[in-house]
C-alpha cells in the first residue's frame, strides 16, 4: 500500500521535509513552489528553465541547482551535493553547540550579577 495516493498526499509530506535533494522532477517544483529548501541536480544541457548558468534561478528562491559540467558523469556533481550537506551540517553543529554554550551561561546563578575583582 502506497502512503502517497495523490498530489496533495505527497505535497503535504514534501512540506514537511527540512530539504530536498532531487534531479529535475515534479518534486523538485513542488518543494520550490512551497518554499522548501531544494538541491536540484541538473544534467549539462538541461530544460530551458533553469537557463544554462549560476546555482540559483528566479522562478523558485529556496532551489539552489547543482550542474553537471560538460564530459561529466553523474558522479562529480554528486559528489558537490555530498560536500555541501557535510559543510551544512558543521555550520548546524556549530551552531547548536553555541545554543548550548549560551545556556550554560544562562542557567548560571551568577549569570547577570557585576563582580569586581
Amino acid at each position: 500500500m502506497s502512503l502517497l495516493k495523490d498530489l496533495t498526499d505527497t505535497a503535504s509530506l514534501v512540506q514537511q521535509l527540512d530539504l530536498v535533494i532531487t534531479v529535475d522532477t515534479m518534486i523538485g517544483h513542488l518543494a520550490g513552489t512551497f518554499g522548501v529548501p531544494t538541491w536540484i541536480i541538473l544534467p549539462f544541457a538541461p530544460d530551458w528553465r533553469w537557463f544554462l548558468k549560476g546555482s540559483d534561478t528566479p522562478w523558485y528562491r529556496s532551489v539552489r541547482l547543482f550542474r553537471r559540467f560538460a564530459q561529466e558523469d553523474w558522479l562529480p556533481a554528486i559528489r558537490r551535493v555530498k560536500q555541501q550537506l557535510e559543510l551544512q551540517q558543521l555550520q548546524f553543529e556549530r551552531i547548536i553547540e553555541k545554543e548550548k554554550y549560551c545556556r550554560l551561561i544562562k542557567n548560571n546563578p551568577n549569570y547577570g550579577e557585576a563582580t569586581i575583582t
